[in-house]
């Protein structure tokens, strides 16, 4: 979809989202939808490399966090670049080449794998406050014990620690 925005002026925001989240893993899989997510930002087809979409959007000023991210919910995972001076056609084409690349291409290198999973972790342990165990108590009623009250879209520590590599791609194959 396109729509004309012209508020902020001269700047383009750039969606993808996928119907792809914690809902569709198998027990086993648990937190590879979320991983995933995050491993969009370490190396696709034409961006190879930890951070290779990052450092090509951050010479025009576009930073991650700020203007490029990304969430994982139970049925949907989308990805943004924010804040895109309109003003050059060569990173408006850039913006489409990236989620043209998070739609199906990314890398799924070992090292890179590896390198996210204690990020992924540090994530998991940090969310894990009173809020989270209230909500793990009072979800299974509300939602009738369905997979929507078990599956916590951050995963399963044994999991992320533990999964092997080919996992996440048969995930991301079957899925993407």
């Amino acid at each position: 979809y396109v729509r004309h925005n012209a508020e902020p002026k001269e700047r383009a925001s750039f969606y993808i989202i996928q119907n792809v989240g914690a809902i569709l893993e198998n027990d086993d899989q648990n937190g590879l939808a979320h991983f995933l997510e995050h491993m969009a930002f370490n190396g696709t087809k034409h961006f190879p490399g930890r951070k290779g979409i990052i450092s090509t959007l951050e010479k025009y000023g576009i930073e991650f966090g700020r203007d490029i991210n990304a969430y994982t919910a139970q049925d949907e995972t989308v990805s943004n670049i924010d804040n895109v001076p309109t003003t050059n056609a060569m990173l408006m084409d850039t913006c489409l080449v990236i989620l043209h690349d998070w739609s199906h291409y990314l890398t799924l290198e070992d090292k890179e794998i590896d390198i996210e999973r204690p990020v992924i972790l540090e994530e998991w342990r940090t969310r894990r406050n009173a809020s989270f165990r209230m909500r793990s108590q009072f979800m299974p009623v509300l939602l009738n014990d369905s997979k929507y009250a078990h599956r916590d879209v951050i995963g399963d520590w044994d999991i992320i620690e533990n999964f092997k590599y080919q996992t996440l791609r048969d995930f991301y194959q079957e899925w993407y």
